[in-house]
């Protein structure tokens, strides 16, 4: 389930998203790329919540309060920087999907306001994560050594500190 048909880029336009994420991520996408972000940004929301929810009813509870949510300390630490991001996103629309997405009701007020900014922050993350995977800054004899990697099946220094900078951002 998404968004409006299309999911956030229907909802706020193509160019819209795409200039969000080329601004919050400082990567340059096209249209089909902005919309392959936003629709993973939405599984992961959903999937955040499909926890949050498991954890409410192991204590008991059917209302989903934030320590429910399965927030990393990578996550905690993107959430904390997505304010003025956040504020590009409305909370609605948001929740409107997640009740279609079946994440079910009630949720804590605090976990409400928490949702655009955990939107905001999945997107920066995608957009992040790609960065380390390919960065733009990579030496030649990075991008060699990635294409020639010496051992078969045994991954290089650099594919060794990518996989912990990815890790440090997610968890």
């Amino acid at each position: 389930p998404l968004l409006p048909e299309g999911g956030l880029g229907a909802l706020y336009g193509a160019a819209w998203l795409r200039a969000w994420l080329d601004r919050a991520s400082g990567l340059s996408f096209d249209d089909a790329q902005a919309a392959e972000v936003g629709a993973l940004a939405e599984r992961k929301l959903v999937d955040l919540f499909d926890v949050a929810e498991e954890t409410a009813l192991a204590n008991g509870r059917a209302w989903i309060l934030r320590h429910d949510l399965p927030l990393t300390k990578g996550l905690r630490s993107s959430l904390g920087r997505m304010e003025a991001l956040a504020r590009d996103l409305e909370l609605e629309p948001l929740l409107v999907f997640l009740a279609d997405a079946g994440v079910p009701g009630p949720l804590d007020e605090l976990v409400r306001a928490e949702i655009p900014r955990l939107m905001a922050a999945l997107l920066v993350l995608a957009g992040r994560v790609i960065a380390v995977l390919e960065p733009e800054n990579a030496s030649p004899v990075e991008r060699l050594e990635l294409l020639l990697r010496p051992a078969p099946g045994r991954p290089t220094r650099w594919e060794l500190e990518r996989a912990a900078r990815v890790l440090d951002l997610t968890l």
